[in-house]
């Protein structure tokens, strides 16, 4: 008979130290990178390249001029166009009196006003650092029409 066991069981002391020994070989195969079978694992896929860095270059930027239109009695900016045709952005506001900023050039301005028969153009030519000023009468009301149309008794 064997002692402190079953029969055909091995002695406790002797089970536990082949499962330390079971335990020891695990822990030292995983950390040298071996498989449960003994291959080595393949490894992950590398990664690809960082994207490359393309320099910010500065915006060029052209000379410009500031452009002042007055108009009587007051108009609508209709469409600015340099001299090539090509049209260029309305300033925010759209009403003159009106003070903005283009690059140098010649430009045509439209001007409109309801009471007006057509719109009235305005040609000027902006110098870098200059001012170019468009001075448009629209239509010439009486003074009547005009202080009641602006309510200067309000």
């Amino acid at each position: 008979s064997v002692r402190g066991g079953w029969r055909g069981w091995p002695r406790p002391a002797l089970f536990a130290a082949g499962g330390v020994a079971l335990l020891a070989f695990l822990i030292l195969g995983l950390r040298l990178g071996l498989g449960a079978d003994g291959i080595e694992p393949v490894p992950p896929p590398s990664l690809p390249p960082p994207p490359v860095e393309v320099p910010e270059t500065a915006p060029v930027e052209l000379p410009t001029g500031e452009v002042r239109i007055d108009a009587v009695p007051w108009g609508e900016l209709m469409e600015i166009a340099a001299a090539d045709g090509v049209l260029q952005p309305l300033p925010d506001g759209g009403q003159a009196p009106l003070r903005f900023r283009l690059p140098t050039g010649r430009y045509r301005i439209s001007l409109h006003h309801p009471e007006a028969a057509s719109p009235v153009p305005c040609e000027v030519e902006v110098t870098a650092g200059g001012v170019a000023r468009c001075d448009a009468v629209l239509y010439e009301p009486d003074a009547l029409t005009y202080f009641k149309a602006v309510g200067w008794w309000q």
